[in-house]
């Protein structure tokens, strides 16, 4: 039974756990049991000629030595001794909160583009296979750790990982030292000696803020439309009647909607406003003498359009004062 458990327990710890152990007693309770690693001598059986290991990292160890007092290592790295002490110094006198800012300027200098040939490349069809089988070893791990922490409970033993040393990073404080700042005096003093001498004029303009209009008495007027320019432009405005001679003559049409239509085009003709024209209204028959139009079609000699016209003036409904002052020195 015991050596069923070590085997379990070290199963475990070489899968990277750290357990604390419930044993059961007889009476139902259980009892902690914590691993603490003691120190052993698996270092010094498991090496075959301790001293001469130890002979060989002290050789070493004279060899950096006496290759720093010869500067051997500058010369390989081809710097001079100067330069190797100015870089010591520039590294002894960045501070620990300037660490990642400066590791990052150096990392984008040109120099050391060299490190992303050293970085994976995670789009390379070998890359992506190592992370599905690593993928696949760990689940395959978790899988196996269940049932060993099952084997456990079923053997009565309780297992649960202990928190071990918790390692927090560095705080740094910036100390700011506040002063009272004085207040600045200002000492005035008053010129009376008179230095200058001007002369100045002043201005009083009115100007108009809102401009208007009004209108004049209406007038009435005639627009006159020759047959020819009556009967082609206009032919939305004709009426066509058959007479006993078999021609048919063009009249005028009397329509409300044909009237204000006449209206907008004796207010383009013009260039008035619309508000200036009143009526539209149209004889049904044209004056003087009858001509031919497309075959056996007779329109008159012209066509009258009688209207209202009012004429308009600008007025100032509002007014305001703008001052203004232009001084000349003497």
């Amino acid at each position: 039974m015991a050596l069923i458990v070590a085997r379990i327990y070290w199963l475990l710890r070489w899968a990277g756990f750290s357990l604390v152990l419930m044993v059961s007693t007889g009476q139902g309770s259980s009892l902690p049991c914590t691993n603490v690693n003691k120190v052993s001598d698996l270092f010094e059986r498991t090496i075959d000629d301790k001293p001469a290991l130890e002979r060989m990292l002290e050789q070493s160890k004279e060899q950096a030595q006496s290759s720093i007092a010869s500067q051997q290592t500058l010369k390989e790295l081809n710097i001079s001794a100067s330069q190797a002490e100015k870089h010591a110094t520039e590294l002894n006198n960045i501070k620990a909160s300037e660490l990642e800012s400066k590791g990052q300027e150096e990392r984008a200098k040109a120099e050391n583009n060299y490190y992303d040939s050293l970085e994976l490349d995670y789009s390379s069809p070998l890359i992506s296979q190592h992370i599905k089988d690593v993928d696949l070893i760990a689940h395959a791990s978790e899988k196996l750790l269940a049932r060993l922490v099952e084997g456990l409970k079923e053997l009565d033993i309780d297992c649960h990982q202990a928190k071990g040393n918790v390692e927090l990073e560095p705080e740094y404080h910036l100390d700011i030292q506040k002063e009272q700042g004085k207040d600045t005096e200002y000492n005035q003093h008053n010129c009376e000696e008179l230095r200058n001498r001007y002369r100045c004029t002043d201005r009083l303009t009115l100007v108009c803020s809102k401009k208007g209009v009004r209108y004049k008495e209406w007038e009435g007027r005639v627009m006159y439309l020759g047959g020819s320019e009556f009967w082609h432009q206009y032919h939305g405005w004709t009426h066509t009647i058959k007479c006993h001679r078999g021609y048919w003559s063009v009249h005028m049409r009397q329509d409300s909607h044909l009237n204000l239509e006449r209206r907008n085009v004796i207010a383009n003709r013009l260039g008035v406003q619309l508000d200036q024209i009143d009526g539209g209204t149209a004889p049904w028959d044209g004056t003087g003498n009858l001509t031919s139009v497309d075959g056996e079609h007779h329109v008159f000699e012209k066509y009258s359009i009688n209207y209202r016209f009012r004429d308009i003036y600008p007025v100032c409904e509002a007014w305001k004062e703008e001052w203004s002052e232009q001084c000349n020195l003497e």
